[in-house]
């Protein structure tokens, strides 16, 4: 019960609107990592890791209060889930700015293995996804999804609408991929020495796709959600993938 509440809470204080914000057509997107605190964590400190990592733009840190004043906002039309909500309960967080996409996912694997950090997220940190003429998608699998379970959630995704370019990872190919991309730049490529310590078991298995926004409409995925073996789904910029 309280591990299910944790989850809806962390989903819905993510929660950010896909369009209504500013940012023009072809702007590129950032990306926006949340990360999670442990009671013990040495705040100062794991901020002052954390924004002295390559490509990260900003560190916000959002209290229980704040956090609780959010969730609060966010659960008005779902006063039982609301009334389970106190300033005790509400995480505590970091919300980290990385402005060079495709580099992002490398940030995130750091800054989950850092000491204090209970776990982080990825979602799109601003600008207008349907301005975009397609949005990517990112999906983590849990840990040990046997084939089965890994064939259906590939079954869905391509029969999809409008998507193209699926592709399933390893954890392994991933943080290869990542490393490639992060040595291929002299700004991130102290990035590179941080992700090579990131044990390769930590990093999940994952479908990646593009999906059309036409008419800049959103595509819904509840479904997909929904399967057996999914750990989390979330809108992406392209570059990302």
């Amino acid at each position: 019960m309280l591990r299910n509440l944790a989850t809806v809470l962390v989903l819905t204080l993510l929660a950010v609107p896909l369009s209504g914000c500013t940012g023009g057509d072809t702007d590129p997107l950032p990306v926006r990592i949340s990360a999670f605190l442990r009671p013990e964590a040495d705040r100062p400190a794991l901020e002052a890791r954390v924004r002295g990592l390559p490509a990260v733009t900003s560190v916000a840190f959002v209290s229980r209060q704040e956090a609780y004043e959010r969730l609060a906002k966010s659960l008005q039309s779902d006063p039982a889930l609301a009334g389970g909500v106190t300033p005790q309960t509400a995480p505590e967080y970091f919300e980290v700015l990385v402005a060079d996409a495709p580099v992002a996912e490398a940030v995130q694997l750091v800054i989950d293995a850092f000491d204090g950090v209970s776990r982080t997220t990825l979602a799109v940190g601003g600008g207008d996804v349907t301005k975009q003429e397609q949005a990517g998608v990112l999906v983590r699998l849990e840990s040990g999804v046997g084939d089965e379970p890994r064939g259906a959630i590939e079954r869905l995704i391509k029969g999809l609408p409008r998507t193209e370019s699926v592709r399933y990872e390893t954890g392994e190919r991933t943080k290869a991929r990542l490393l490639q991309r992060c040595k291929a730049k002299d700004a991130t490529a102290a990035l590179a020495t941080s992700l090579d310590a990131v044990p390769a078991h930590a990093v999940p298995a994952s479908f990646r796709f593009r999906v059309g926004l036409h008419g800049g409409k959103i595509p819904q995925l509840a479904d997909l959600q929904r399967l057996d073996g999914v750990a989390s789904m979330v809108f992406v910029p392209v570059e990302l993938l």
